[in-house]
């Protein structure tokens, strides 16, 4: 299918949405059923959910987006898609009004939290509960959690951890190794790290997929090689 999408005019705006509209970012892991059910938070002006709507015709997608600029882009480039809800708010781990600090360069580096890659000050904006927001929406279970808010990963997750253990595949950026290492605990006991992108220090992209949600358990535990023992005797 042949779309079209507009972005803010920026060279680092076109080449991250090009990226996750040519399937280089959110690839699905081989083995794990296509998902019913997509919560996209950090929707920006909707490539990931435009990817998600084009991949998964038949699953439902909610988009949540805080920043008001981002919306009217967001709702154009989701027009004619009555799979995708826009939700014009943010998630986080209580309900808030924060001041969204904007990109130096583009929309996709907004953020709650001052840093390297936002300017100055902006809006104030709109946070639910996540958790809370997802009930709400009459949502008892997430099959595909896509999470990029540059920097409040973590809050978000929190705030989800009863839904975490059935989500089967779920996406998310960190923005500090602090940050990485949590992420890490909340998703060791259910999910499998299989795929990501590290693009350098305090910043990179992880895929996990949840262990129980492979078609074939065999298949996917025959990848694994583990260490030889210490002690044990050598072959040859």
């Amino acid at each position: 299918e042949t779309v079209q999408f507009r972005c803010f005019d920026s060279p680092l705006g076109r080449v991250v949405n090009r990226e996750i509209l040519a399937g280089g970012i959110y690839r699905w892991p081989e083995g794990v059923p296509p998902p019913q059910t997509v919560v996209d938070v950090g929707a920006n002006v909707g490539a990931a959910a435009l990817f998600f709507a084009l991949s998964f015709p038949a699953a439902r997608i909610f988009a949540f987006e805080p920043a008001p600029a981002c919306h009217p882009l967001l709702r154009e480039n989701l027009a004619g898609r009555p799979q995708v809800r826009i939700e014009p708010y943010g998630l986080f781990d209580r309900d808030a009004e924060r001041q969204l600090f904007l990109g130096r360069q583009d929309s996709v580096t907004n953020s709650l939290g001052r840093s390297a890659y936002n300017a100055g000050d902006g809006p104030l904006v709109t946070l639910r509960h996540a958790g809370e927001a997802l009930r709400d929406l009459g949502l008892q279970a997430v099959d595909c959690l896509k999470l990029d808010t540059e920097g409040s990963e973590v809050p978000v997750l929190e705030a989800l951890a009863p839904f975490l253990p059935r989500v089967n595949v779920l996406f998310v950026e960190y923005h500090s190794e602090a940050d990485r290492r949590r992420i890490e605990l909340f998703m060791a006991a259910d999910h499998l790290l299989v795929g990501g992108r590290i693009q350098g220090p305090h910043r990179g992209e992880l895929t996990y997929a949840r262990r129980a949600a492979y078609r074939d358990a065999a298949a996917r535990d025959r990848l694994e090689i583990r260490s030889p023992r210490r002690g044990g005797r050598e072959q040859g």
